[in-house]
């Protein structure tokens, strides 16, 4: 319980990844819905509280990775439609 509870507080090194994906899963901030090739598409159907118990039971690392991807779509999506 402790580190779930610091993990929302932010004294857990993994809190700063945790809110940052926690913003993605209310919809995709670049094509403004949920697309469906997006590996958040079905975490964005879950009620909040199931997407933070989802967020704060992944490890460090598929944290990072589901981070990068975002970052990745994101810069391909935005060079192939600039506007």
């Amino acid at each position: 319980m402790a580190a779930t509870a610091s993990k929302t507080t932010g004294h857990h090194p993994e809190a700063r990844l945790s809110a940052n994906l926690l913003s993605l899963t209310k919809i995709c901030p670049v094509s403004g819905n949920n697309p469906e090739d997006c590996p958040l598409h079905q975490l964005r159907q879950l009620k909040p509280q199931q997407r933070v118990q989802w967020i704060q039971a992944l490890e460090a690392s598929d944290l990072t990775y589901l981070l990068h991807y975002h970052h990745i779509c994101q810069f391909t999506k935005l060079e192939l439609n600039p506007a």
